[in-house]
């Protein structure tokens, strides 16, 4: 009696086989890099069962993947290539379909396009060229998450997972700021009295509470009629990041949180008066907890100052009236930053524009002085047509009563909203998460008309 296997996977447990043996004599040699090669095995693994759960374990390495901090090659990047690797083999066996972002959303692949096009042009004008190459580099590896996503996430369950891993993929990078120091320099001095997380310094960890403890909050409401066990845990996850999200003391934080209640409330729909609770809940959990910390930390909530965000945003501004078209490149930022110093006008902080050039902290600001208001329009013209998706989504749930993933997408909606909110104070047009979550729209829309295509077939049948 055989098994049926024949051609190229017959070889595969054996393979699995040969590369666990490598994996046991790595890490009796390097112990760091034999954890990294076992993670890459167990997700070569996953992402080969369901590219959806290689969506979810690549997500979760972005929050966690502290092994290879300081190197080129890092979990997160080898775990992007081989999702990469899954999705064109998913698409070469499946074929084209609703699911090619070409075919469901054109206009958004275009902008996508045109954006990555602008940002490789603007090598030709740019001070370093390099810079340029790797910040296309990093925007391409991001946008591939639009069709990734969308091949991937093709039913209500799959959305559940991710939001799921979303939560326990910061809540663990809280676990590791609570263990560990920040890392050592300048942006670490900081972060004095304030909480860190695995990969994220605390303005960043903060914002990605607020959207966990939304997700947490939304992932509790729709398993507790399918699993109350799980429910209860989403409810305890949620009460544990808004105490961690007020011990990172992060304005920008703030801001997102606020403004993503603001949202939620606006665009809760049946689901509005839960969001009043949170905002209550958050406005009585940051009063105690702020009322009695003893950490100087505090103050800088009432603080008048910017950390010196506002002399970055003047040198930046010079940038942008000196080429307000086509910017100083892709990823030149921190390049051409002291071409602009020495100009009329007030700087404090030269020191984070000569000694440590900083970014502009500010998303579109930075896009805009990069690539001027070209690449400014493409970029927030994609955001436009992504958020779109979701909201489209959420009307078609709405009307066919599909309160379940109705909520998912309202939740999805004001959570990019925090990040985009607080992408005024910080430049993430990189964030990994923030890209993912995007790509969660246009696939959301799919799986709306997948469920109308449904119902009219089982009336016409």
């Amino acid at each position: 009696m055989t098994l049926g296997i024949s051609g190229p996977l017959r070889f595969a447990p054996a393979g699995f086989l040969a590369a666990s043996l490598g994996v046991g004599v790595v890490v009796g040699v390097n112990p760091a890099a034999g954890v990294g090669l076992a993670v890459a095995l167990v997700f070569v693994l996953v992402v080969t069962w369901d590219l959806a759960a290689g969506v979810c374990g690549f997500l979760f390495v972005t929050f966690v993947d502290v092994l290879s901090r300081d190197n080129d090659v890092t979990l997160t990047k080898a775990a992007g290539a081989l999702l990469v690797g899954a999705w064109v083999a998913a698409m070469a066996t499946r074929g084209t379909s609703s699911r090619d972002l070409l075919a469901a959303q054109p206009l958004l692949a275009m902008l996508v396009a045109a954006f990555l096009t602008w940002s490789a042009v603007s090598a030709v004008w740019a001070e370093n060229g390099a810079a340029v190459v790797t910040s296309t580099v990093r925007f391409t590896l991001n946008a591939l998450l639009f069709p990734i996503v969308l091949l991937a996430v093709r039913h209500e369950r799959h959305v559940v997972w991710i939001l799921s891993v979303f939560v326990a993929g910061v809540l663990l990078s809280v676990a590791w700021g609570i263990t560990h120091d920040p890392a050592a320099g300048a942006a670490a001095a900081e972060q004095v009295g304030r909480l860190s997380g695995a990969r994220a310094e605390a303005n960043v960890l903060a914002t990605m509470l607020a959207v966990g403890v939304l997700f947490a909050a939304t992932l509790s409401i729709v398993l507790r009629r399918r699993t109350p066990p799980l429910a209860l845990l989403a409810a305890g996850a949620a009460g544990v990041g808004l105490i961690a999200f007020f011990a990172t003391y992060s304005r920008g934080g703030l801001v997102a949180l606020g403004f993503m209640i603001l949202v939620g409330v606006f665009y809760g729909g049946r689901w509005r008066p839960v969001m009043i609770v949170l905002a209550v809940i958050a406005v009585a959990v940051g009063a105690v907890y702020l009322g009695s910390s003893s950490s100087p930390a505090v103050e800088r909530l009432t603080s008048g100052g910017t950390s010196g965000r506002s002399d970055i945003w003047t040198v930046a501004w010079r940038m942008v009236e000196a080429n307000p078209v086509k910017g100083v490149g892709s990823g030149n930022f921190t390049t051409a930053e002291a071409h602009y110093l020495l100009e009329p006008g007030t700087i404090e902080r030269d020191d984070l524009i000569l000694d440590e050039p900083f970014v502009a902290h500010n998303i579109y600001l930075h896009v805009l002085a990069e690539l001027g208001i070209v690449g400014l329009v493409l970029f927030l013209g994609a955001l436009a047509v992504t958020l779109g998706c979701a909201v489209r989504a959420v009307a078609l749930f709405r009307r066919r009563d599909e309160r379940v993933p109705e909520l998912l997408g309202r939740a999805l909606v004001a959570g990019i909203a925090a990040i985009l909110a607080a992408g005024f104070f910080a430049s993430e047009q990189y964030n990994k998460q923030l890209w993912l979550l995007l790509a969660m729209c246009p696939a959301l829309l799919a799986i709306a008309r997948d469920m109308e295509n449904a119902r009219h077939g089982d009336r016409t049948a």
